[in-house]
């Protein structure tokens, strides 16, 4: 009987197969990166935290596209999580807009989100709770 020809591994799928093994001998980075996708899905999914969901996200996700494009043949899934981040990301840029100014004075914000507080409580609103639910009668 003729043996199969020993499969041919590829430059990139060498370079792969290295970069996940340096990774794994860490003992802690595969952990940790699952648990932070878990973390941040988890919030995603509950709706609660989405814009640091998204940022603790975003590092993972630039690595996929960038293991899927130069170690790996394109992996179109790559791309798409890429689209989906940046969809949420911009339907959540009000809330990264503070933190992308180029220069922020300190005390400035810290006197607003004072002053917030000061309103708030003025109108008697609590961000501490959830806002009450109505009940629908029908």
């Amino acid at each position: 009987m003729d043996e199969a020809p020993a499969r041919q591994v590829g430059r990139g799928e060498e370079a792969a197969a290295s970069f996940a093994g340096a990774l794994a001998a860490t003992g802690y980075m595969f952990p940790l990166i699952k648990g932070t996708e878990v973390v941040a899905g988890a919030l995603l999914l509950s709706n609660r935290y989405v814009p640091l969901a998204l940022a603790l996200l975003a590092p993972i996700v630039v690595n996929i596209v960038a293991f899927h494009t130069f170690l790996t043949p394109v992996n179109p899934i790559a791309w798409l999580v890429l689209a989906l981040e940046l969809y949420l990301v911009f339907a959540y840029r009000a809330a990264f807009r503070p933190m992308l100014a180029a220069r922020v004075d300190a005390g400035a914000v810290a006197s607003a989100g004072a002053e917030q507080a000061r309103a708030d409580r003025e109108r008697g609103v609590n961000r501490r709770e959830p806002p009450a639910r109505r009940s629908v009668t029908r």
